[in-house]
């Protein structure tokens, strides 16, 4: 829990990897609980990264979102 989990979210429900189309972590509705959606679109971020796909936000995942 925390507010880096709401950015990471924002995040990636701006940037085409949407953690759920309706309810909570639904773009515009994003919370700081890191549940399963944000899980899910995290891999899917590492995976269309080329990054280790699992689903935490490591020190080469932050690389990457930094760097976009």
């Amino acid at each position: 829990m925390g507010p880096d989990i709401l950015l990471i979210q924002q995040f990636l429900n701006t940037h085409g990897y949407v953690l759920t189309p309706t309810g909570p972590g639904s773009p515009g509705q994003e919370s700081d609980i890191f549940g399963p959606h944000t899980y899910q679109a995290l891999i899917k971020f590492q995976e269309a990264h080329g990054l280790p796909a699992t689903g935490f936000l490591g020190p080469l995942t932050r690389a990457a979102i930094n760097s976009l």
